[in-house]
């Protein structure tokens, strides 16, 4: 493996420990009750630590974010599974039936995606798509 291979390999592990801190970081204010504090922790933390805006993913259009993730950011499949999760997090909290919508249907393209990528099955990404899809 060559210096840079290893230099972009080093930077993809830690986005992925950014992103699983920032879903711990998540849950806790969510089992604190200060979830309206989470949307501003994920865009400050995607900003400081990562250099663009969390808001740039539920932007993009559902034919174009596997693509925006996968190519333009070069996410793993763990980091991925990281950013699904903190989008179904969020939209499980969002009042906005329209912004939740989004978010939702951002949260089961990723989870659809990855079950398909992956090798094994999650029954956790179905029971999430399933409780989105009744709640769009």
């Amino acid at each position: 493996m060559s210096i840079r291979q290893d230099y972009l390999k080093k930077q993809i592990d830690q986005l992925g420990k950014v992103v699983a801190k920032l879903v711990a970081d998540l849950m806790g204010l969510k089992t604190d009750f200060r979830i309206t504090e989470a949307e501003e922790l994920v865009n400050t933390v995607f900003e400081k630590e990562l250099g663009f805006n969390f808001d740039e993913i539920v932007e993009q259009s559902n034919e174009n974010l596997i693509s925006f993730l996968n190519t333009d950011k070069k996410f793993s499949q763990e980091t991925m599974e990281y950013i699904a999760n903190i989008i179904f997090e969020l939209g499980m909290v969002i009042e906005d039936k329209n912004k939740q919508a989004n978010y939702f249907q951002k949260a089961i393209l990723l989870f659809e995606h990855l079950n398909t990528e992956r090798k094994t099955f999650s029954f956790d990404f179905m029971v999430k798509i399933n409780k989105m899809k009744e709640l769009i």
